[in-house]
């Protein structure tokens, strides 16, 4: 899954509002979870951007910079944010650049400022242990299931075998006694 975030700007109409994205869900683990999306429009009239490219610039909170290189379809570019952008918690702050294949002529184009927020209490991110969709979540839960189940079934028949020890013993003091 992939949630997307998405901006509208108009070159005409000045640079688009400096603003904390708080509707974006971002916590240490993710990766990829997000795009940054700009839909750009010249006086109302979508821009082709086939001879652009994009690029994403992030600061996190433990002031680390990482590049971010993104794609162009139509008049929408985007980026796709990778891990490195979620490792820390804190204020992520991105610049979205845009700039022409021929020449040096780049255009920032917006700036977000979003909260990659806690991880929960005790939460570890295991990378080697990466459950690839629903139905093996599924699977892995009956799995459990199973061995509780085993273990309910291990606890009676070490019930029933220490009272078949206990009855084997009374016997053998009622054999004695006679």
């Amino acid at each position: 899954m992939n949630w997307k975030i998405r901006q509208v700007i108009d070159t005409r109409r000045g640079y688009p509002e400096l603003k904390f994205w708080p509707e974006a869900l971002m916590v240490p683990g993710d990766g990829k979870a997000h795009t940054w999306e700009l839909e750009v429009y010249e006086n109302g009239v979508p821009v082709d951007l086939a001879h652009h490219v994009v690029t994403a610039y992030f600061v996190r909170d433990d002031k680390a910079k990482v590049m971010i290189t993104g794609s162009c379809e139509g008049n929408v570019a985007s980026v796709t944010l990778t891990e490195e952008c979620y490792a820390i918690p804190g204020i992520l702050r991105g610049v979205f650049r845009i700039s022409q294949t021929t020449g040096n002529v780049y255009v920032t184009a917006s700036e977000l400022f979003f909260n990659i927020r806690e991880p929960l209490p005790d939460q570890t991110v295991d990378p080697g242990n990466v459950i690839s969709g629903i139905d093996e979540l599924i699977q892995r839960a009956n799995a459990l299931e199973i061995l509780d189940r085993t273990d309910e079934i291990v606890a009676a028949a070490e019930d029933v075998h220490d009272t078949c020890e206990e009855v084997t013993e009374l016997a053998r003091q009622a054999q004695a006694a006679k």
